[in-house]
């Protein structure tokens, strides 16, 4: 199932290092390249997706220097015969998380900690895999590993913060991401990160102007257009989250995240009465069949109400179902909203809220309408179709 914006946005650390990772694996012989390595302990490869600039743009396509997601240990000349095991373990390990086989990586990192238990980056890496696991506690004891190994290691307090906010310690990721910007002042990375924990808090303003900082280090980073335009939406900056929202979509136009985008941009240009703008209506019923293609055939009336809500409810299991009634109600309260019905509105705006599926943005953003209902604000125009 497609993933909702915002649980998309939390994994957005991680998922920069599995990006990483499978880039390596068009280049010959990384780690094997990483082993050779005797006068730099630091692999700068950008940790970013392929909508970042290419590496003939001024910064090389990364989040300022030096930022990287992994960094390779400085072995400093010969290697005792353990090391040298140690190394290949490393090497094996390091292939199976490009391929990620997580359990097989674990093995291979294990055997590396017991020949070298003091190298910082092996528990790192382990924690990635274990991360990736939801082994969540054992992730954080890994990274507690490496930073007491290496205080220093701007990548550890990185992973680590992802970590945090997967055990939703929000207050403990924007540490850790404090920490990452005191050594990587120009890290695009650890403003997103620290504005994506932010954002979590409902701390918009704080969010906002992380994300600001971010695409003024790299403009060209579609997920922090995405997650800022969020914010902007949540903050009532409806023109300022379609300008976001659109320039993702021109970044990023062939990733399944981007659909929500898409889904949001018909919603504020209804709401901004540009309705006539929108190409939503055209292009989702060529999209591939679920539950994205569901919510866009909704939006721009290709199915009823009562076919929307049936589709929601037809879901497998029990928190699949709970998913897609949260953004089934959002989705419905919209166009009640947007056509003036604001009673009818309110009811599937709460029934979002019973969800309870509050790592959802459209949870946010139902609990946002609901505060302007509630304060009066006016209703917007009637959408026109």
């Amino acid at each position: 199932m497609h993933l909702s914006s915002l649980r998309f946005l939390t994994a957005i650390h991680c998922i920069a290092a599995t990006l990483l990772l499978a880039a390596c694996t068009t280049q010959p012989a990384v780690p094997l390249a990483i082993l050779a390595a005797q006068d730099s302990d630091v692999v700068q490869i950008t940790p970013y997706p392929s909508s970042m600039p290419s590496a003939t743009t001024a910064n090389g396509g990364r989040p300022g220097s030096g930022s990287v997601i992994f960094a390779a240990p400085s072995f400093g000349g010969p290697a005792s015969p353990e090391q040298s095991d140690a190394r290949i373990f490393y090497a094996l390990g390091w292939d199976k998380l490009v391929k990620q086989d997580y359990a097989g990586a674990i093995v291979e990192f294990d055997r590396w900690i017991a020949l070298d238990p003091n190298v910082a980056m092996a528990y790192r890496v382990r924690g990635y895999a274990k991360h990736q696991q939801k082994a969540f506690k054992e992730a954080l004891a890994d990274f507690d590993r490496a930073i007491a190994l290496n205080p220093n290691a701007a990548d550890s307090y990185g992973c680590r913060g992802e970590t945090k906010i997967a055990l939703k310690d929000y207050d403990g990721a924007i540490a850790d991401y404090n920490r990452v910007l005191s050594l990587q002042p120009k890290s695009a990375l650890g403003y997103f990160s620290r504005g994506l924990a932010k954002r979590l808090k409902r701390d918009f303003p704080a969010a906002l102007a992380d994300f600001d900082r971010c695409l003024k280090l790299t403009p060209d980073f579609g997920p922090a257009r995405r997650v800022r335009g969020d914010a902007r939406y949540l903050a009532g900056n409806f023109s300022g989250a379609l300008n976001d929202y659109e320039k993702m979509i021109a970044l990023m136009p062939a990733t399944p995240e981007t659909d929500y985008a898409r889904f949001f941009r018909n919603l504020l240009l209804s709401r901004l009465d540009r309705a006539g703008e929108d190409d939503l209506a055209k292009n989702v019923p060529g999209w591939k069949d679920g539950w994205p293609k569901t919510i866009g055939l909704f939006l721009t009336g290709q199915i009823t109400g009562d076919e929307f809500t049936q589709r929601a409810s037809a879901a497998p299991d029990e928190k699949t179902r709970r998913e897609q009634t949260c953004e089934e109600r959002y989705y419905a309260g919209m166009i009640d909203l947007l056509a003036g019905y604001t009673a009818a509105a309110r009811v599937k705006f709460t029934a979002c809220l019973a969800t309870e599926m509050n790592n959802f943005t459209e949870f946010s953003l139902a609990q946002d309408e609901l505060a302007r209902l509630d304060a009066g604000t006016p209703t917007p125009k009637p959408a026109t179709q």
